[in-house]
């Protein structure tokens, strides 16, 4: 579900930014915050997993 949303904020973001609304110096802030977001979603989801597996 993260993978899809940060997917579609990504292609907005590329949009936008080609459509002269964001400014290319923003690009790499918002790209990499999205992909940490996304890696702290991925951890979120192994260390769940990880919680279910032992209880």
């Amino acid at each position: 579900k993260v993978d899809l949303l940060e997917r579609e904020l990504r292609e907005g973001h590329e949009k936008r930014t080609a459509a002269g609304v964001c400014m290319p110096q923003a690009d790499s802030v918002f790209v990499e915050t999205l992909r940490n977001l996304e890696r702290v979603s991925d951890h979120a989801d192994n260390i769940a997993a990880d919680v279910l597996m032992k209880y």
